[in-house]
């Protein structure tokens, strides 16, 4: 999962294909490790990383703020292929500040470039 965290934290903003990977597997990583596979409620297909955030607010009290950012990079991503800096700037803060929020969430320091 560090690498997964990592991978968001390091993400070129500009390219949208790199960051929906990141994003996808952060996702997956966060799934596999957080939502037990007999109470899954993504059985049937792959989940966001917005809705896996959802899952983790409702079961784990993950903050309203880090669901948002995860809901501000879905959004972002799937609305457009090409970001402006303004737009790129945004997309940086919100997956800084969801890097802060899973960090202090799994109890771990990542380091925020």
């Amino acid at each position: 999962m560090e690498r997964a965290i990592f991978a968001l934290n390091d993400m070129d903003y500009g390219d949208f294909a790199e960051a929906e990977v990141i994003t996808d597997n952060l996702a997956s990583e966060l799934r596999s490790a957080l939502i037990p596979k007999k109470s899954d409620p993504f059985r049937t297909y792959t989940p966001t990383l917005f809705e896996v955030l959802e899952v983790l607010k409702n079961k784990y009290n993950l903050s309203d703020d880090a669901v948002e950012s995860g809901y501000t990079l879905k959004k972002f991503l799937h609305d457009t292929y090409e970001f402006d800096d303004e737009t790129i700037e945004f997309l940086r803060e919100s997956a800084e500040y969801l890097v802060v929020e899973l960090s202090s969430f799994l109890g771990q320091n990542y380091h925020v470039t």
